[in-house]
């Protein structure tokens, strides 16, 4: 992990060395904008959280979801598996409630996944077809078809997984039905999370003259988040960051300039994850203290 996050810092100085020379670099204030648009699509991300839980009757306060999805980033980056984030939840779940079966707690994950990735085709689909920004004639339908297809695939492929561990399936698509209204909502606080996660990237690079605008960004990491499935990472480095940078390759952007941006958005998930951990530690320092 240290070596690849030293090659990681080294990569991101050639990105800074090679970017053009009329575009200004280094810090600014639109910086700190960025952040607290990031920190604020935590919140959206915990309000996503909150709703799936809902969905199996399990009632999470806003504190507590807050605190379970931060640490979640947190266990992306530093557990050396591709899935830190999940058994993060799956753990902080059964704590919680650990009357309850195991599976209801890996339902719950995987719903989200579900309705997480929804709305990032859908997402990703809309401004595709609005956008248009790679110069080639799609038919909408077929593009409105073609996501339908990666959704239903995505969706096979997790449930029957999960089936293998004895999740009901039938009972899922039940508790869909049952809760409409929190499921709409887990869509709604999905897709926000990213508009306020592009936002970020958009505000934080303002001063570096980039040329891409607010809904290029936002089409860019919705897409690219669609490979987030992939449950290969390190040290929070994944398949949707190297997609992210090819995206924007293929937008205009130099490699150079793709990296920064990139990196950008890494800066800030890595601060949201060194928040969560501190969190947790605290939590623990207190358990301890009050132990003795």
């Amino acid at each position: 992990m240290v070596v690849a996050l030293l090659g990681l810092t080294a990569l991101t100085l050639w990105a800074w060395q090679q970017r053009p020379a009329t575009l200004s670099g280094g810090w600014h204030e639109q910086l700190l904008a960025g952040l607290v648009l990031s920190l604020c699509s935590l919140f959206a991300y915990s309000a996503r959280f909150r709703r799936v839980m809902r969905l199996l009757d399990l009632d999470l306060n806003r504190l507590e979801s807050l605190r379970i999805v931060s640490f979640a980033v947190f266990c992306q980056f530093f557990l050396p598996v591709g899935a830190g984030a999940e058994i993060a939840k799956f753990f902080k779940l059964r704590g919680l409630a650990p009357q309850r079966r195991a599976l209801v707690s890996a339902a719950g994950i995987v719903l989200e996944h579900l309705l997480g990735l929804v709305a990032l085709v859908t997402t990703a689909s809309v401004l595709f077809a609005v956008l248009r920004p790679f110069a080639i004639e799609v038919d909408v339908q077929l593009l409105a078809l073609g996501a339908l297809v990666i959704v239903a695939l995505a969706a096979t492929i997790l449930l029957r997984r999960q089936r293998a561990q004895g999740l009901d399936t039938r009972q899922l698509v039940a508790r869909l039905r049952a809760h409409k209204w929190d499921a709409a909502l887990a869509l709604v606080w999905s897709v926000l999370m990213h508009v306020l996660l592009a936002a970020a990237v958009y505000v934080g690079s303002l001063a570096w003259e980039m040329t891409l605008g607010y809904w290029q960004i936002l089409l860019v990491l919705s897409a690219a988040a669609v490979f987030q499935a992939v449950p290969v990472s390190l040290i929070g480095l994944g398949v949707a960051d190297v997609a992210g940078s090819g995206l924007y390759v293929a937008l205009g952007l130099p490699l150079s300039s793709a990296l920064v941006l990139v990196s950008l958005l890494y800066s800030y998930r890595l601060l949201i994850a060194l928040l969560g951990g501190l969190w947790e530690l605290d939590k623990a320092r207190r358990a301890v203290a009050g132990t003795r």
